[in-house]
């Protein structure tokens, strides 16, 4: 099963999932193995989204703090360039497939893998 396809059949059994990343989170976690006990929950719940996490590192690496590593960022760069190529081509939730597709894209991300 897809990750489209997990989150689709969560999004039409839980009101709660549709209307929360975070309980979509946590619905997904659980149907893919994690047994969260209910202080585990509640913790998740309390905590600040994974997008706030992300977009509050993101924010402080762009200001030159806690810079990822030479490789990552070198990763990240392909593939930001390879997304706005991909971009003209498609719609925006199509162009990341489009990349993961691509064979001499999946040779590159091979060769930086090693």
């Amino acid at each position: 099963m897809t990750v489209a396809q997990r989150v689709e059949n969560i999004l039409q059994l839980s009101v709660k999932a549709r209307n929360s990343d975070k309980e979509l989170w946590i619905i997904y976690a659980q149907k893919s193995g994690m047994d969260l006990s209910q202080r585990q929950l509640d913790i998740l719940r309390d905590m600040p989204s994974f997008e706030t996490l992300r977009r509050t590192r993101q924010s402080l690496q762009e200001s030159g703090k806690y810079r990822a590593s030479e490789d990552v960022r070198r990763q990240r760069r392909i593939k930001s360039t390879l997304m706005r190529e991909a971009m003209p081509q498609s719609r925006p939730e199509r162009a990341e497939e489009i990349i993961e597709q691509s064979e001499p894209v999946q040779q590159l991300l091979n060769w930086l893998e090693r």
